[in-house]
């Protein structure tokens, strides 16, 4: 194990001393947090990047309104050279429902297109066509985020796109490539 991997494994188990069980949420999309860094770590020699935002808003409508439909921590590793993404977890916390349900989705496949050329600048002009999802628990189910987009900066990336049919997905986080 890398020195690096090993580090945030012990960060992890830190995190976790004298405050208590974490709730089993939250320890998900840490060891999801890991788990997309290892993958953009073990890929390739090619460049690979991640989004990560600690939260997004799911709207129950196609525009930024009061009806939102759930939040949660979003995170994906994607490879520029072949626009390909290599895998990534969304937590969706569905406030719409009472009691709130957590759904636990991966990222299990997408495009994504757009340069992340350092010459050209810090703004994130990067398209993404297509990313799909699957989720196991609680229920079985597969969907996918359309027309997305990451724009603003490295430290301020801004992911927008629609999530199973009309539904905008918004997200504020950043992108680190190796």
């Amino acid at each position: 194990m890398s020195s690096w991997a090993n580090d945030a494994r012990i960060n992890m188990v830190n995190a976790t001393r004298g405050k208590g069980l974490m709730t089993l949420s939250k320890l998900f999309t840490l060891a999801a947090v890991v788990a997309a860094l290892l993958c953009a770590r073990s890929a390739s020699a090619a460049q690979s990047c991640v989004f990560y935002a600690s939260d997004s808003i799911y709207y129950n409508t196609s525009t930024v309104s009061e009806d939102v439909y759930a939040y949660g921590p979003i995170s994906f590793v994607w490879e520029p050279a072949t626009d390909s993404v290599l895998g990534g977890y969304y937590t969706e916390q569905v406030v719409y429902y009472d009691p709130l349900e957590t759904y636990f989705n991966d990222i299990t496949s997408g495009v994504i297109l757009g340069p992340l050329d350092p010459t050209q600048g810090p703004a994130l002009d990067i398209s993404i066509p297509s990313m799909s999802f699957s989720c196991t628990v609680p229920v079985s189910d597969d969907f996918s985020l359309e027309d997305g987009t990451i724009t603003g900066t490295s430290s301020a990336a801004i992911l927008q796109g629609y999530l199973d049919g009309p539904f905008l997905i918004e997200a504020t986080g950043t992108v680190v490539c190796n």
